[in-house]
């Protein structure tokens, strides 16, 4: 009789917000999977009306189950929270899952803005080699957040730079060493002093790289290779051309492709026409049309209205300033491009 495959385990941590990128990063595993996966959501805020949209998924893929895990956020009232206001604490709701699925030996973490290029098989079924978490370098970590992390958090500059948004774990070693309970009181002896949160935790908790370093093609971005210039020099951008090849997960960071065609170096975010692909497949997708094509038309607009400084040449010649995207014209009565500088 042959043996039933072991479903993967992957978890996400889901609120309102976001639930319709997070319909479509479940969408591209489901997809691009063959195994079963059980989804575990760490609810942080999800309404019952979204959870009934989610749980049509079900009925579009037969290969995925839905479990919702109740968070108390109150929990980590006290720690600084993410984005510029410092608000929000469900970032730290990754810190708690394995303790709150003590059935669960080991599972994939997830950010909601993954996109699965292969088969997640590949991911979870990487040897931990006795380390708690495996994770892949981060291609953004540039010289002052790393400065930050070896003159505040006392991080060995020897020390690789994990990205926190695509994670294995063994959850046997997470529960046995509480390391949940050691970063939260982590970030509240060093508050001060984070600003990306969970990947400055990491650094300080798994220093000295005692953790599995994943390959990157397990967590790829379509961003410059700043590490490479920090103390990775071999993540070359030839290693990081050959891995987009070969690539399971696309974390979609910095530029949200949901909000914009292009990244940040002015060229075409890469597999955009692939996440609206996964979009389709959501029951959001209509919504997120008009939703994301208003944000970006306001964007634009405002971004046009708001660059445009009129002055007067020789007090009497009106040249208008024009700040675009890699540009700065300057426009003669706004008419006639007399100038224009290419950064």
């Amino acid at each position: 009789m042959q043996k039933e495959e072991e479903h993967v385990v992957v978890f996400y941590e889901g609120q309102d917000d976001l639930i319709e990128i997070l319909a479509t990063s479940i969408c591209s595993i489901c997809c691009q999977t063959t195994s079963f996966v059980d989804v575990f959501i760490l609810d942080c805020g999800v309404s019952d009306v979204h959870k009934r949209l989610l749980d049509t998924l079900k009925q579009r893929f037969h290969n995925v189950s839905l479990t919702y895990v109740p968070v108390d956020l109150s929990r980590f009232a006290g720690l600084k929270g993410w984005g510029s206001a410092g608000k929000f604490l469900d970032c730290y709701a990754r810190l708690l899952f394995p303790g709150l699925r003590p059935d669960i030996h080991k599972a994939i973490y997830l950010d909601s803005d993954v996109m699965a290029l292969g088969d997640i098989r590949e991911l979870y079924d990487v040897d931990l080699e006795g380390f708690a978490i495996a994770a892949a370098p981060d291609l953004g970590c540039d010289a002052t957040i790393f400065d930050n992390c070896v003159r505040n958090l006392n991080v060995s500059k020897q020390h690789v730079f994990a990205n926190a948004g695509v994670v294995v774990v063994d959850c046997d070693a997470w529960r046995r060493d509480d390391i949940g309970s050691r970063l939260l009181r982590l970030a509240m002896e060093k508050k001060d002093f984070l600003n990306i949160i969970i990947e400055e935790l990491f650094c300080m908790y798994f220093n000295g790289n005692r953790y599995k370093r994943l390959d990157l093609r397990f967590c790829m971005s379509d961003r410059i290779n700043c590490i490479q210039h920090v103390n990775a020099p071999f993540i070359t951008d030839e290693y990081v051309r050959n891995e987009w090849l070969h690539a399971v997960i696309q974390h979609i960071t910095p530029t949200k492709m949901w909000k914009f065609l292009r990244n940040d170096r002015g060229g075409e975010c890469r597999n955009f026409s692939l996440f609206w692909f996964f979009a389709k497949m959501t029951p959001y997708y209509e919504g997120m049309l008009a939703k994301y094509m208003f944000i970006t038309s306001e964007a634009i607009g405002n971004a046009y209205h708001h660059t445009v400084k009129k002055i007067l040449f020789f007090k009497i010649i009106p040249v208008y300033v024009i700040r675009g995207s890699g540009s700065i014209k300057y426009r003669l009565f706004n008419k006639i491009t007399i100038w224009k500088e290419i950064y």
